[in-house]
């Protein structure tokens, strides 16, 4: 009862009274220990917001300037504001809680993702479509499908876009939120006013200028805080009863091996779908075409892509290992867990003893332990949503205790310390994640703008030239305030935006993108069909394939947990005549999620080379007749530049005729 009388959280003092695990250990940081850390991030922000607003007056009303930053990006600069688009927040957190929450693969998938992506660019898309001298990516779809395929590409490019800055603001947010101790949502709306002051003050310009300054801030900040963390903190949980067989020796098989977490299921079907999802839809970003068309020359854009590819991988990687550590500080076996104390699991093994006797359970005898083959309650653990965000910020003594049994932690056995975080290191690691979040948003805002006024504006007639510059300011604001309200819907999850948003691009424009570039001849009518198809199967699997949200399909392990077993006899006497399945049931999962995203572009690929191949008579009309190239740039320059008019002459031409 005393233990008890000391849990504030919903399950801590019934998972004392039920289940004899105590309640979990406070947090021992405040609010004000972490002024400094939140001032830090306040003022880096403001940097931003500094140099955006200064790229304003570089801009001068050129839209050229705004759109694609002037087309004379050099490769460095390519480098910093790709490989920053590229490692977001959905990468650079979003990686640690899926890691932390589930295991390493988990989270890794999202960078290796990411950085596939980009390498493909530069291999497959990055010069030919430079030399395309492109305002925006739905313009190649219109130059070679014509006007409907260029507008179904821009709303399905706009949606996409719009869940990706949804999900750096929630990473944003959440980071601004925790430091100051203020409601998630208004850390969000901060996170979003800020952003969508400076991105849509300079346009491209901005972006690229403050990316430069984000990715020597950021990238150094990872670099050398994950080094402090992986040499000087726990990188792995050792064993316990809540990791029978550790927790570092998984890596490994979890590539591949669904059940490779035994007893906790792998969702290593989702995963690898992750990747692909994320490698090839990527390829439809239209930020990183952006970059591209701004780049000085085709072999700039190329090189730029295939660098901040293996720079933003390689560093997202590497942090996802920081995930170990938090599982370690703040996982199911240490003094900060949580349970849901109505659940049971015939799943669990508790020995009681570990290390050898884990292993082998002969040795049981050593240590008089006697194997438990399923827990009667409390077999569900409840992650933290913030404990990466207190893993990097506990820097008092007694922050984060770690116990090492029988030395498979990686310290000596019987190894009981605490490991406090350096608090310069944990802060630039902070302004590391928040400059990825805004590299990434404010380049999604500026290209979202860009794309609704060039592409769709245009098309009503009251759109020129001449006006478009301050609509697509106007309409960043639009999309600025959709995703910071999608952002709200779901304030804790990092990385599920960022697969989501391409995941509706690659079901519908990857294959007619490959086709553009690559199939000569290819007809406006294939691409056309290929690009709605393709969404429209996405959208049907999603309502039809068994879904329950938990993302798992294949292994072992993939139950539920049951309801927890209040009368002890009852458990014994199931264990003792093997009829534990009867009173604990666990029903099996089935989540199909993932065979939808495979299977769209499968779809498009299908329709689009059918159409291509059968004697199809083409439609013809404005809708399907390829858009003739135009030079934007000189465009512009025609527009600002009219000569003026000799009104005498003009009159005297009029009396001749």
């Amino acid at each position: 009862a005393e233990e008890a009388s000391k849990c504030s959280k919903s399950d801590s003092a019934l998972q004392w009274l039920k289940c004899g695990i105590p309640c979990p250990v406070d947090f021992p940081m405040e609010v004000g220990d972490l002024v400094w850390q939140g001032v830090a991030v306040i003022i880096f922000m403001g940097i931003s917001l500094v140099i955006g607003v200064v790229t304003f007056f570089k801009v001068r009303g050129d839209s050229s300037n705004y759109f694609v930053a002037g087309r004379n990006l050099p490769t460095w600069i390519l480098v910093a504001t790709l490989g920053m688009q590229c490692l977001d927040a959905s990468a650079s957190l979003g990686n640690l809680d899926l890691a932390y929450k589930y295991h390493f693969w988990d989270g890794a998938a999202l960078p290796l993702g990411l950085a596939l992506s980009l390498i493909m660019m530069g291999v497959f898309f990055a010069k030919p479509m430079n030399e395309m001298n492109l305002l925006t990516l739905p313009d190649a779809f219109a130059r070679f499908y014509g006007e409907g395929a260029e507008v179904v590409c821009s709303l399905v490019t706009l949606i996409s876009f719009t869940f990706l800055l949804a999900g750096n603001l929630v990473g944003c947010g959440k980071i601004v939120s925790f430091l100051f101790g203020m409601d998630q949502y208004a850390g969000i709306m901060i996170s979003t006013f800020l952003i969508w002051v400076y991105a849509s003050s300079g346009g491209l310009l901005s972006v690229a200028y403050t990316d430069v300054v984000q990715g020597a801030i950021g990238w150094t900040g990872f670099i050398i805080a994950t080094a402090w963390i992986q040499n000087s903190m726990p990188n792995h949980a050792g064993v316990s009863a809540a990791y029978p067989v550790g927790d570092q020796t998984a890596y490994g098989e979890g590539v591949a091996d669904a059940d490779s977490y035994e007893p906790v299921p792998n969702a290593v079907f989702f995963n690898w779908v992750t990747v692909i999802v994320l490698a090839f839809g990527n390829c439809m970003a239209l930020d990183f075409h952006a970059r591209c068309f701004s780049a000085k020359n085709g072999n700039a854009a190329r090189m730029g892509c295939i660098i901040a590819g293996i720079v933003a991988g390689t560093i997202g990687i590497a942090n996802t290992f920081n995930a170990g550590t938090t599982r370690a500080l703040y996982g199911p076996s240490s003094p900060h867990a949580e349970f849901v104390a109505n659940s049971c699991s015939a799943h669990i093994t508790v020995i009681g003893c570990f290390g050898g006797a884990a292993a082998d359970p002969s040795l049981n005898k050593t240590c008089n332990a006697v194997p438990l083959p399923g827990v009667p309650t409390c077999g569900e653990w409840k992650p933290d949503p913030y404990a990466n965000l207190k893993m990097l910020t506990c820097s008092k003594p007694e922050c984060h205790f770690f116990a090492d049994f029988d030395g498979s932690g990686g310290y000596a056995a019987g190894t009981e310390d605490y490991f406090p975080m350096n608090a310069f290191l944990g802060g630039w690691y902070l302004l590391g994640i928040v400059a990825a979040s805004m590299s990434t948003a404010d380049g999604a805002i500026v290209a979202m703008g860009t794309v609704f006024s060039h592409n769709l504006l245009r098309k009503t007639g009251k759109i020129s030239q001449t006006n478009l510059l301050p609509f697509a300011r106007a309409s960043t604001l639009l999309f600025s305030v959709i995703a910071g309200l999608i952002a709200m819907t779901r304030p804790n999850e990092t990385g599920y935006f960022l697969i989501v948003a391409f995941d509706c691009v690659f079901a519908a424009g990857v294959v007619p993108l490959f086709a553009l570039v690559y199939w000569k001849g290819i007809k406006p009518e294939a691409g056309f069909l290929s690009l709605v198809v393709g969404a429209v199967v996405r959208i049907i699997l999603e309502f039809v394939l068994p879904k329950d949200g938990l993302l798992l399909w294949f292994g072992s392990f993939a139950r539920s947990f049951g309801p927890g077993i209040e009368d002890p006899e009852m458990f014994d006497e199931a264990i003792m005549f093997g009829k534990l399945a009867e009173v604990c049931p666990q029903e099996a999962l089935l989540d199909m999620t993932g065979l939808d995203s495979l299977v769209s572009p499968a779809v498009s690929l299908v329709v689009l080379v059918l159409v291509q191949l059968l004697p199809i008579k083409g439609w013809g009309g404005k809708w399907f007749t390829p858009v003739p190239e135009v030079d934007a740039d000189a465009d512009e320059k025609r527009v600002t530049s009219v000569p003026e008019v000799d009104a005498a002459a003009d009159e005297k031409r009029e009396v001749q005729l």
